[in-house]
């Protein structure tokens, strides 16, 4: 006899209905079942997930400066407030982090004018307009050079004839500069989409790609600046969301109209991007996996973008990335909590083919990397050192057992050269549990081989909003005003699964590995 699912009246519509939903329930319960397979409980407290490198594939190349710093336009505008480029402590924590790009920009850049005529500090030029002199441009640059990083200056693209942009103040500066020997690499106006909102004035983007055009055939008049790089249109986060209003232009609206005809005078297309606003961002925003999710959406927006309008593609970057926007969340964008962020930024935009990533900031706000007083390092800074000595730049592809994003893993071939302790065929790994619970990551390709731990865990009782970072076990701080402390990593036996804390994040590096994309 056979069996009808039929449902020919509605007794037996009734049970057919009943049917279905047990198999629904039914299927729920297998989709349960097969992830707590692929990530299951070791005890009451702890996961288990197995991760895999692709051995034989190089994702992405980035950038040897990929993990660089701003610092913004506004502590030019007051004469470089607290910030001693003669001292020693910030030298040192400075030339640490090289090789870096070091941003000068932000809104106050379409504030800035260079007066080439005035030794001093006072100058009576129009208002609102903010003056910098020579010897404000050559602290700068002095600065840069003795930390050895490289300069990205963002010019005002306020300073207009009419309806164009005006290029002598910018041609003074580079004159300036060409007969120093300053060497920088340009940006033209900072977040010209929002102009409306901020100086209440609007830069049409089809004009800022013609000012772009300007700008460029100065720079080839100067042998210093021939090779530069011309970076932009430095918009916010390409996508429309709900808190944007008529006074912004849709980022990517004006990302697109910008390249249409822009494209072949830029080298860098960047543009801006913070996770949350720090008026409203709480603790679990930090460490939430949808989130840090957003931000790959808005990678593949802006490369789609480029795609469509430079032939040949350019590269991209994130030409200002911090954890909250409005100068960072008080107690959360400088404190342990914030490395979530952080390290998954430089992950996930790693792997999705960006280049360089310019962190907002080094210096100033509540997002900043050290203190503003005494330049205490706070726990990103340590994390950025780490990254720096470890994660070479070559991007590998990492898979997991477990498809749930709570535990999140990035690999790279390790950094090498003066300032490593690692050969060619090593590769770094970095990991982040956001799971409330501690997790042990098996790596069963490496199982014949020690691993060296660097883990970071806050320290104190104040948790993710301590203050302090330590390193195994140990609190990251200076050693004196000139000397860091050494990292040393913990040797991990052969065979033994990695144990991640629970809210925790650190690197793996398997020295042994001898991965042939890594050699």
């Amino acid at each position: 006899m056979m069996l009808s699912w039929r449902c020919d009246n509605a007794v037996h519509a009734s049970c057919c209905l009943r049917v279905t939903l047990c198999l629904a329930v039914l299927l729920f319960f297998v989709i349960i079942l097969t992830t707590l397979q692929n990530c299951f409980v070791i005890d009451a407290g702890t996961l288990s997930v197995s991760a895999t490198v692709n051995k034989k594939r190089v994702l992405h190349v980035i950038d040897d400066r990929y993990a660089s710093v701003g610092i913004d336009a506004s502590l030019v505008q007051e004469k470089f407030k607290n910030f001693d480029t003669s001292s020693v402590k910030l030298l040192t924590l400075s030339q640490s982090l090289g090789p870096c790009y070091v941003r000068v920009g932000g809104t106050a850049e379409d504030l800035l004018v260079f007066d080439d005529k005035l030794l001093d500090k006072d100058s009576p030029f129009r208002k609102p307009q903010h003056v910098f002199v020579m010897t404000d441009w050559d602290k700068i640059n002095k600065f840069v050079s003795d930390v050895g990083w490289h300069l990205v200056f963002g010019l005002n693209l306020l300073l207009r004839n009419g309806s164009s942009w005006d290029p002598s103040n910018a041609e003074a500066l580079m004159k300036y500069s060409d007969q120093k020997g300053y060497q920088m690499h340009l940006e033209l106006g900072n977040e010209p989409n929002s102009f409306k909102h901020v100086f209440q004035k609007t830069v049409d983007p089809s004009q800022s790609a013609k000012d772009f055009h300007v700008l460029r055939n100065l720079m080839q008049t100067f042998s210093t600046f021939k090779s530069s790089l011309l970076i932009g249109p430095d918009v916010t986060r390409p996508i429309k969301t709900s808190d944007e209003d008529e006074l912004t232009t849709s980022s990517k609206d004006y990302l697109r109209r910008f390249l249409k005809t822009g494209s072949p005078y830029v080298d860098v297309v960047t543009f801006h991007h913070y996770y949350v606003r720090s008026q409203t961002a709480t603790a679990s925003d930090f460490r939430n996996p949808a989130i840090l999710d957003s931000l790959q959406g808005q990678i593949t927006l802006a490369q789609s973008i480029i795609n469509s309008t430079s032939p040949g593609g350019k590269r991209l970057w994130l030409g200002e990335a911090g954890s909250s926007s409005g100068g960072g969340a008080p107690l959360l964008s400088n404190r342990y909590i914030a490395g979530f962020m952080w390290l998954d930024r430089l992950g996930l935009s790693a792997v999705s083919g960006v280049d360089v990533v310019i962190r907002q900031s080094f210096y100033k706000g509540n997002y900043a990397m050290i203190d503003c007083l005494d330049y205490t390092p706070f726990p990103d800074y340590w994390l950025t050192l780490l990254y720096k000595r470890l994660v070479g730049t070559r991007v590998l592809e990492v898979t997991r057992s477990s498809l749930d994003n709570h535990l999140r893993v990035y690999g790279h071939c390790t950094r090498t050269g003066d300032r490593s302790k690692y050969h060619a065929g090593a590769v770094t790994l970095y990991i982040l549990n956001l799971w409330a619970v501690d997790v042990e990551v098996k790596l069963p390709q490496f199982s014949e081989t020690d691993l060296h731990l660097y883990l970071l865990t806050p320290d104190g009782p104040s948790g993710l909003h301590s203050r302090n970072v330590r390193l195994n076990g140990q609190v990251l701080e200076m050693l004196s005003d000139s000397e860091l402390p050494r990292l040393e990593p913990q040797t991990w036996p052969a065979g033994n699964p990695v144990h991640m804390e629970a809210l925790t994040f650190g690197f793996v590096v398997i020295p042994d590995a001898n991965v042939t994309v890594c050699m």
